[in-house]
Order: structure tokens, then C-alpha cells, then sequence
């Protein structure tokens, strides 16, 4: 049964299934260098590894068909990569970035302890520079 976006579960799992391996491969970039102290292998190895998601992806959106997919693969990708650097950040001992996250929405109810956001949109905007 698809979600509430239309997304298959099997295209959700591929999904998944890539991303895990899109993280997997660019710590295993972060970890070489490490190990061998070659700065300029690891910005080749993140390079090369930004874009793996993309194929893996397309080939189960055609399989099963635009409509049941994400259309979301770049931003899963993007984010994917960063929070595999804040691990490798941590890793070396290092504090990761701080992280804002901004939602937005045309109405909303304020109860106690809980607000509930009305017509939110689909993408949450965030940054990691903030005031």
C-alpha cells in the first residue's frame, strides 16, 4: 500500500537501501583518508561518491514508475552526505555542525505543549549557519 505521498514501499525501501550504501561508501572515502592522511583522495573519493544515489534510484524509478517514487533523490542524497560528515566529524573528535531547521505552514493551533502547523508544505528549509 503506498503512502500518504503516493511513494511505493518498495520504492521507499530502494530508497533507503541507497542511501545506507551512499553513506556507507563516502565514510569509507573519510576513513581511507584518514588512515592514509591523503587529503586529495578523500575530496576525489567525496566527488565521486556525492552522485551514487542517482543511479541506483533511477533504475527503481523506472521499474516501478515515476509516480510511485520520491521525487525528492537529490535532497536525499545532499542530506545523506552531510550527516555523513557530521559522523566523520565526530569520529575525529570534533563538534558537527549546528543545524537549523525552519518549518513553515499557513495556519496552526497552539494546545499546552503542542503546536500542530496547518498546510505544511512538503520540504522542511534548513541551514547550518544560523543567528
Amino acid at each position: 500500500m503506498p503512502s500518504d505521498e503516493n511513494v511505493s514501499p518498495r520504492c521507499e525501501a530502494a530508497t533507503c537501501k541507497a542511501a545506507g550504501r551512499h553513506s556507507q561508501r563516502l565514510l569509507r572515502a573519510i576513513a581511507k583518508f584518514a588512515k592514509e592522511g591523503n587529503e586529495d583522495r578523500v575530496l576525489r573519493g567525496r566527488r565521486s561518491v556525492k552522485t551514487s544515489l542517482t543511479p541506483e534510484w533511477l533504475k527503481r524509478r523506472r521499474a516501478l514508475g515515476k509516480s510511485k517514487c520520491t521525487p525528492n533523490v537529490s535532497e536525499i542524497a545532499y542530506r545523506t552526505a552531510n550527516y555523513a560528515g557530521s559522523v566523520a566529524a565526530e569520529a575525529r573528535g570534533l563538534r558537527p555542525a549546528s543545524v537549523l531547521f525552519v518549518q513553515t505552514g499557513t495556519g496552526g493551533t497552539l494546545s499546552e505543549d503542542t503546536l500542530t502547523l496547518t498546510r505544511v508544505p512538503s520540504r522542511t528549509g534548513w541551514c547550518s549557519e544560523h543567528p
